[in-house]
């Protein structure tokens, strides 16, 4: 098995109830229920297949995500 990391962050209420809210939907048509980890690690997986010159175009809009800010700095250099 290959060596874990643990990736923590805090997300604001409203983002935490549209995952909370997307994962109920999925589960009442799908009947099938998957966890946060294992949504947003797909997030992730999914978002890292894409190649970062997509990723650069589809950002280019001023959009603050991708941006860093002075609670990030650390991860932004």
């Amino acid at each position: 098995m290959s060596k874990m990391h643990t990736l923590a962050f805090q997300i604001d209420d409203d983002m935490y109830v549209a995952i909370k809210g997307y994962l109920d939907q999925y589960k009442q048509i799908t009947n099938q229920k998957i966890s946060r980890r294992s949504f947003i690690l797909k997030l992730i997986k999914n978002q890292l297949n894409m190649p970062v010159e997509e990723y650069v175009s589809q950002n280019k809009t001023g959009d603050e995500s991708g941006e860093c800010s002075g609670d990030e700095s650390e991860d932004c250099q």
